[in-house]
């Protein structure tokens, strides 16, 4: 554009379209190509998802939508299933650092919060079928040798890190 003008498209919700970033002032609103609208201002982050998506959602990279992160604030999605061998959560840990799949590098262990969601969603996950503990990356704040487990129809607990156990990886 001439004369300072500046170039803008209207885009409505559910658009096709590439990454966005726009900061006003104190406020930052990311707009991601499926739609998702998240927003930051005073240190806080809220996050809309974009249109015609909902829990248990393949994506077109085959990870799965499992929702709005309760700690990120922002979408996230596991991978559709278990990762081959049951590992300690040390090594669970530093394999979410190199693991690449599905077109992404940026795999993590889900928190304690986003290891709830997944087992609310259990049967869109596949979780249903199986008796395994799945680790989180939530240390128990007295004892930092354990860490936060969870499995269907079972309440979560802390156990020793050392426990070989089922990891499913999200990003996000």
């Amino acid at each position: 554009m001439q004369n300072g003008q500046t170039s803008s498209k209207e885009v409505f919700l559910g658009e096709q379209f590439g990454k966005a970033i726009v900061h006003a002032g104190d406020v930052t609103i990311e707009i991601n190509d499926t739609g998702d609208v998240t927003v930051h201002t005073n240190g806080k982050v809220g996050t809309l998802p974009g249109p015609q998506r909902t829990p248990g959602d393949i994506q077109p990279d085959r990870t799965i939508y499992v929702g709005i992160s309760p700690d990120t604030h922002r979408p996230f999605y596991v991978q559709p299933r278990d990762m081959p061998h049951p590992m300690s959560w040390n090594r669970s840990m530093d394999g979410a650092q190199i693991f690449e799949a599905y077109q992404h590098n940026d795999w993590r262990e889900p928190t304690k919060g986003e290891l709830s969601m997944m087992y609310q969603i259990a049967a869109k996950l596949g979780l249903d079928k199986d008796d395994q503990w799945h680790w989180a990356s939530d240390v128990n704040p007295k004892n930092d040798d354990t860490a936060w487990v969870e499995r269907i129809n079972c309440k979560g607990q802390y156990v020793w890190k050392g426990l070989t156990l089922a990891t499913r990886y999200v990003r996000g």
